[in-house]
């Protein structure tokens, strides 16, 4: 394990393999039972796409355009209402206050260890031909921890097929925290709270640690979706996201960097050259790009996602009440940055990536 002084085998899984079985068995069981599913690592074997069916390719397509679509459906439902209303069009007006009411709505309930009752996670893995690396698996039920991800992209595929695949893992519960505008979109909203998600607000993550849960998050946040990737650089804008490491200096909890292969090259950035984009999407908290996919749409293409976990970084608490210190933030982040890197170095060959280099910004 992480403690004993040794350096833990590296487990390469198929997302595939995890089968749905594996929720009920006790944490040693599905640790031994990750153990035998994992493979060696060689050159590329995670750059490869997992066949998929014609049927299932068309009916994820479809999903995706109802993801995208959830997005326009408040402000199209609060514009028709006023139209119905207007012309006394009852049944589109009904209509409309049903779809913003599940914006708002509290019934829907968090449904872990089960994931979603709406989605195929089978073929959803199959499509993002989706992997797993793990560097030091036997101690991530040890504790809980935070893991920063990156690179976040448009649509974070990623992190959905993450947290739907842990509870078949031998870790602890992970919960995500998101942008808190993504709980005021239908679908999104209901979704995000079956996997029991939390807002991405400092209280909220330090309420999850309190719990002793682990907590996920990208760290790049709504700047990562317009840091488009170019044939030799995997660029990151991190160099100035510290929240998570002051949190982590807060309660002690250590972090372990993430790097998710093929994330940021699932759907790509339309976006102006002057950067108004990235700043009205931050002054809202929620990102106003274009995305462009498959036949030109806001479908994914068919990049293989491989999820590296790396080794925990240990972090000392600071006193209760006390502010960290700026020095320590920084030296802390810096830490953090190294170690993505050296997991983006590590792994690139594996992944189809050699002669990429990342940058962060």
């Amino acid at each position: 394990m992480a403690g004993d002084g040794k350096q833990p085998a590296v487990w390469l899984v198929d997302g595939l393999q995890l089968k749905e079985e594996l929720i009920d068995l006790p944490v040693e069981q599905r640790l031994k039972a990750m153990r035998a599913l994992s493979r060696p690592l060689t050159a590329g074997c995670c750059a490869s796409v997992v066949p998929i069916s014609h049927l299932d390719d068309m009916l994820l397509a479809l999903e995706f355009i109802f993801w995208m679509g959830c997005l326009f459906a408040p402000f199209v439902a609060a514009a028709a209402s006023i139209y119905a209303l207007w012309y006394k069009q009852l049944l589109i007006f009904w209509t409309c206050l049903i779809v913003m009411f599940t914006c708002v709505e509290k019934r829907t309930k968090d449904r872990w260890p089960r994931g979603p009752p709406t989605g195929n996670l089978e073929r959803y893995l199959r499509y993002l031909s989706w992997r797993f690396i793990f560097e030091d698996p036997e101690c991530y039920s040890e504790r809980n921890y935070i893991f920063p991800v990156v690179p976040h992209g448009i649509f974070p595929a990623s992190l959905f097929a993450m947290l739907l695949l842990v509870p078949r893992t031998p870790m602890r519960r992970i919960v995500a925290a998101q942008a808190s505008i993504t709980f005021g979109f239908p679908y999104w909203r209901q979704f995000s709270r079956w996997l029991g998600s939390c807002t991405v607000s400092q209280r909220d993550i330090l309420q999850q640690l309190e719990f002793g849960l682990s907590v996920t998050t990208f760290m790049d946040g709504i700047h990562g979706m317009f840091a488009e990737p170019s044939p030799h650089t995997e660029r990151v804008f991190v160099a100035r996201k510290k929240g998570l490491v002051r949190i982590a200096l807060r309660t002690g909890t250590p972090l372990v960097p993430c790097f998710c292969f093929g994330q940021s090259r699932l759907v790509h950035t339309g976006q102006d050259p002057f950067g108004l984009m990235m700043w009205l999407s931050r002054m809202v908290q929620v990102s106003l790009v274009l995305p462009v996919g498959r036949w030109f749409l806001p479908i994914p293409f068919r990049t293989p996602c491989t999820m590296v976990m790396g080794r925990p970084i240990p972090v000392e608490r600071i006193p209760d009440g006390s502010d960290p210190d700026p020095a320590r933030v920084d030296e802390l982040h810096a830490e953090l940055l190294t170690e993505t890197a050296a997991l983006f170095d590590r792994y690139k060959d594996v992944c189809g990536y050699g002669c990429m280099k990342i940058q962060f910004e």
